[in-house]
């Protein structure tokens, strides 16, 4: 029995779902490892356009969620340059870092908002 068109582009839309998902799925199990991983966090910034992606490609908790990622490796490569640069001085070893980091977050966050129609 033929399909109909309408099938086929259901099919057709429900297979690039679920490649999208996994996709993220892969992206999200990638990100953890880099995360968990001694300097795996300096390679995160390296995943920008696959967060922006699945970013734009999600809701609103998403686009936080996928935005956080970044932030922490930002962080994490600031923290090594205040260290290297002026050591342990305090507030700057954990200032700069946090500020670096959620500056990022939220810039990733507010590139990746829906244009307003």
């Amino acid at each position: 029995m033929a399909m109909s068109v309408t099938d086929q582009e259901l099919n057709r839309h429900a297979e690039r779902v679920l490649w999208r998902f996994v996709a993220k799925v892969v992206l999200a199990m990638v990100t953890l490892v880099l995360i968990g991983s001694m300097g795996g966090q300096m390679l995160l910034p390296i995943l920008l356009p696959a967060h922006l992606w699945a970013a734009r490609s999600s809701g609103a908790v998403g686009r936080v969620l996928w935005s956080l990622p970044l932030g922490i490796g930002v962080g994490v490569m600031v923290w090594a340059l205040t260290y290297t640069l002026v050591g342990e001085v305090q507030p700057a070893i954990w200032l700069a870092p946090l500020l670096a980091g959620v500056l990022a977050a939220g810039g990733i966050w507010s590139v990746a908002a829906p244009a307003h129609k």
